[in-house]
C-alpha cells in the first residue's frame, strides 16, 4: 500500500516503480498473506486508491495496467489458497476414513489389540499416549455420581510414534499416571479423554495435546470408544465360546460314562443286554469279514431262587457275581460276556477257522460246553459254601458264511439251552 501511495504522489511512474511494485505484490503473495488477509477490507482499499489515481489523468492508462495486474494476480493467489485449502481437507478426509477403517483391525479381544487403537494416530499429529481400562466397565448414567474404580490398567503405549502392548504383569494401577504414562519425555502437554459408548465408562486415554486432537478430540473419542466396545464384546465372546466348548467337552464325557453306565450291568460290571447286543453284533460282523467262525453261548444258572429263599439274596448276588467272573474267564481277551437277564448270561467269542482246526476241534461247542462246566466243577470242590452253583449252556456256531444276526444265533443258543436243562432235570429224576 506504502508503495502505491509513492506512486500516487509522484509526479510520473516510470518502467522501475512499476515493477518494484509488482515484485513487492509478488513477495506478499508468496510470503502467504493472502492466506490470512481480510480479503474484503483488501479490496475495498484496492478500489479505493484504484478511485483516486483515476482522478490524475495524466498516468491513468499506466495505473490501469497496474491495478490490473494486481487483481489477477490477488484473485490467482486466492484461487491457489483455496485449492490447498481443499486439498487440505481432501487428505484429512481420507485420513479420518482410513482412521476408521484401521482402528477396526483386530480379531480378537485380547490385550494385544488395545495396540492397535494408537498405531493410526498420526494423522492427529499424536506421537504419544497411553490408554489405561478399568477392570470392568462402569455405567454411568444422567445425573448420577460417577464413581470411579480405585484401579486402572495400562494396556498399551505409543512413545514417540512407537506403539507397544504393555504385559499383563506389568498393567498397574499408578497413582500418578501422567508420570507414570511410559510416554516420550519430551511431552510438553497431556490431554486426558475418557473412552466410552453410550452409557458405558472403558477407561481414559492420555495423549498429546495437539491442534488437530483439539478440533477432532470429539470423533476421536467416539471411535475409540467403539472400538473398545467392539473389544469388549470380543472378549465377552471369547469367554462364552471357551465355556461353551468346555462344556461340550464335559458333556461328551459325561455322555461316554452315560452310554457306558447305560450299557453296564450294575451288580457285576458286565455288559447288560443292551451293551451285549451292540458290541456282539459288531463283532460277529468283524468275524465274518474276516472269514472266521463265531461261537455264540446262552448261558442260565440253576437254583438261583433256592439259594436266594435259602441263604439270602446276598447269597444270590455273590452267585451271579461268580458266573459273570468265571464266564470273562472262559471269553478271555477276544471274547464278550453279558448279563441278559435276571441269571441269563450271554457269551460270544471268535473260533477256529475251518482250515485250522483239527476234527476235534470242529466239534468246539461241545468243548466249549464241558470247559465252562469242569470250571465252575473245579471251583465247587474248593468253595466253602454249603451250596454248588452250577449253570446250564447252550451253544450256536455261526459260520463265516450264515446270515445268520446275533439275536437269530442267542435264539437258536437258548433252545439248545432249553434242551440242557430238559436232560438235566431227567438226569436228576432218575
Amino acid at each position: 500500500m506504502n508503495c502505491m501511495i509513492d506512486l500516487y504522489e509522484s509526479d510520473t511512474m516510470n518502467y522501475e516503480q512499476k515493477n518494484e511494485l509488482l515484485r513487492t505484490l509478488d513477495t506478499l503473495i508468496g510470503a502467504g498473506a493472502m492466506e490470512h488477509a481480510d480479503m474484503e477490507n483488501f479490496l475495498m482499499h484496492i478500489e479505493h486508491m484504484h478511485r483516486a489515481f483515476q482522478q490524475k489523468e495524466d498516468k491513468g492508462y499506466e495505473l490501469e495496467d497496474v491495478f490490473a495486474v494486481i487483481y489477477r494476480r490477488t484473485v490467482m493467489a486466492v484461487e491457489q489458497h483455496l485449492g490447498r485449502i481443499s486439498e487440505a481437507r481432501e487428505d484429512e478426509q481420507y485420513a479420518v476414513k482410513l482412521f476408521v477403517r484401521d482402528i477396526m483391525q483386530f480379531e480378537k479381544g485380547n490385550d494385544q489389540s488395545y495396540a492397535v487403537l494408537l498405531e493410526h494416530l498420526g494423522w492427529l499429529d499424536i506421537q504419544n499416549a497411553s490408554i489405561y481400562v478399568f477392570k470392568k466397565p462402569v455405567m454411568h448414567l444422567e445425573h448420577e455420581v460417577l464413581e470411579i474404580p480405585d484401579k486402572l490398567y495400562l494396556k498399551a503405549v505409543r512413545s514417540d510414534g512407537v506403539v507397544t502392548s504393555v504385559l499383563g504383569a506389568q498393567q498397574r494401577f499408578t497413582d500418578d499416571i501422567f508420570r507414570d504414562s511410559q510416554m516420550g519425555q519430551e511431552t510438553a502437554s497431556l490431554v486426558v479423554l475418557p473412552l466410552f459408548s453410550n452409557e458405558m465408562l472403558y477407561g481414559i486415554l492420555i495423549c498429546d495435546m495437539t491442534e488437530k486432537l483439539f478440533e477432532n478430540g470429539e470423533f476421536l473419542v467416539n471411535q475409540m470408544g467403539a472400538a473398545i466396545r467392539m473389544l469388549e464384546l470380543l472378549k465377552s465372546n471369547e469367554q462364552i465360546q471357551r465355556q461353551l466348548e468346555e462344556s461340550l467337552i464335559t458333556l461328551k464325557e459325561n455322555n461316554i460314562v452315560l452310554d457306558t453306565l447305560s450299557k453296564s450291568d450294575a451288580l457285576t460290571g458286565i455288559m447288560n443286554r443292551r451293551g451285549f447286543y451292540h458290541a456282539g453284533e459288531a463283532l460277529l460282523e468283524r468275524n465274518k469279514q474276516a472269514g472266521g467262525r463265531t461261537l455264540v453261548a446262552y448261558i442260565d444258572m440253576n437254583n438261583l431262587k433256592i439259594i436266594n429263599d435259602r441263604y439270602g439274596h446276598d447269597e444270590g448276588d455273590f452267585s451271579i457275581k461268580l458266573i459273570s467272573e468265571l464266564l470273562m474267564e472262559t471269553a478271555g481277551s477276544t471274547g464278550l460276556v453279558g448279563r441278559v437277564g435276571g441269571d441269563e448270561f450271554a457269551l460270544i467269542m471268535p473260533a477256529l477257522p475251518v482250515g485250522e482246526a483239527s476234527e476235534e476241534d470242529l466239534n468246539e461247542e461241545k468243548a466249549f460246553v464241558a470247559r465252562i462246566y469242569q470250571r465252575f466243577g473245579q471251583y465247587n470242590e474248593k468253595s466253602a459254601k454249603v451250596y454248588n452253583i452250577t449253570v446250564s449252556v447252550g451253544t450256536c456256531m455261526v459260520e463265516a458264511g450264515d446270515a445268520l444276526t446275533l439275536k437269530e444265533a442267542m435264539t437258536l443258543a437258548d433252545g439248545k439251552l432249553y434242551e440242557e436243562k430238559q436232560n438235566r432235570v431227567k438226569s436228576v429224576a432218575k
